[in-house]
């Protein structure tokens, strides 16, 4: 066969470098979309969580058990998880006849995304009669910071986009992710990890983490005032909240839209700062789902309770939990 010297059609020259072009493109796009979506192991996902972020993965293995039902659950901050004892509680309603199993699912840092990540794991798994979530004065705007590493693929997907500056770099992470995940589960223990976690006698269903530490009168009022200079409430005009708060108050109203399908009955349990006024400004929405639940302000002025700004200490928690143990049998009468 004899070489044509002769030059190709320049046709055929353009139409190889197009389809090039489109598939130098096509191929890896298509690469990642498939890592997004690969099969993982969830277990897997929360078990890569370090630090304060493992509170995280024992709250889902709390919600993996099968021998121990959750009935009554909190869910919400480190607020919720350093105030509320299910145990005390748990005690408490006991003494007036009430037999009940309480949980509390709170996870440190806001962001609605995380809480109503939590609540879908929950509600897989158990169903309870009675959900309170936390609610502040006003809501927080961010996405929360473990969200990306937990998250189902399509709730990523489906996040708001508006006035969420966390959702492209939410995605960033999601194909290798997976990734690593999927190797994982293959052998958790070549990396230090379980299948399936195991519940020992050891194992603390309550989930319960106080602070013991305590200040003067003079030192919370200090912490108080830094907590309310570093804050900004609002960036546009109260006329706007609408637009502001989209990102939280869409994902709340999932959480209510999930909870109520699950004929499961919705309370709010209003955790706010140190000293902090009877304030809430989604007041109004919230009453038309659940009873917001008022901690005496006597009780969220006494310094003596509070670690920090944000955080009961461990008399706090045991004065907020009786308190609990006395609100909860009303609503619990409602079922």
């Amino acid at each position: 066969m004899r070489f044509d010297p002769r030059p190709l059609p320049k046709e055929w020259i353009a139409e190889t470098s197009k389809t090039e072009v489109w598939l130098s493109l096509l191929v890896p796009l298509g690469v990642l979309l498939l890592c997004c979506f690969l099969p993982t192991n969830t277990y897997i996902l929360f078990q890569e969580l370090d630090g304060h972020a493992s509170r995280a993965t024992q709250v889902y293995e709390r919600l993996l058990s099968p021998s121990k039902p959750l009935d009554v659950v909190f869910l919400g901050t480190s607020h919720t998880m350093v105030s509320v004892n299910p145990k005390q509680i748990e005690q408490d309603l006991a003494t007036q006849g009430i037999t009940t199993s309480v949980g509390n699912i709170s996870i440190p840092w806001h962001g609605r995304d995380m809480q109503y990540a939590m609540l879908k794991h929950l509600l897989s798994r158990h169903h309870p009669k009675l959900v309170l979530i936390e609610v502040r004065n006003i809501e927080s705007r961010l996405s929360h910071k473990l969200f990306p590493y937990i998250a189902d693929p399509f709730d990523l997907f489906s996040a708001p986009l508006l006035l969420n500056p966390s959702y492209f770099k939410n995605l960033a992470g999601l194909p290798g992710r997976n990734v690593r995940a999927l190797g994982k589960s293959i052998h958790p223990e070549a990396f230090g990890m379980k299948a399936e976690p195991s519940y020992g006698e050891e194992y603390d269903f309550y989930q319960f983490e106080p602070h013991d530490e305590s200040f003067s009168k003079e030192e919370m009022e200090e912490k108080k005032n830094e907590h309310l200079r570093a804050k900004r409430w609002r960036y546009l005009p109260e006329k706007l909240d609408w637009l502001e708060f989209r990102f939280p108050r869409h994902y709340r109203k999932e959480m209510i839209d999930l909870l109520e399908a699950s004929g499961a009955k919705i309370a709010f349990l209003y955790l706010p700062f140190y000293g902090a006024p009877e304030h809430i400004n989604d007041m109004d929405d919230l009453t038309k789902h659940g009873q917001v639940l008022m901690p005496p302000q006597a009780m969220l002025e006494d310094y003596s309770l509070w670690f920090d700004a944000t955080h009961l200490n461990i008399h706090g928690a045991k004065k907020l939990s009786a308190w609990l143990g006395e609100s909860l049998p009303d609503l619990l009468k409602q079922l």
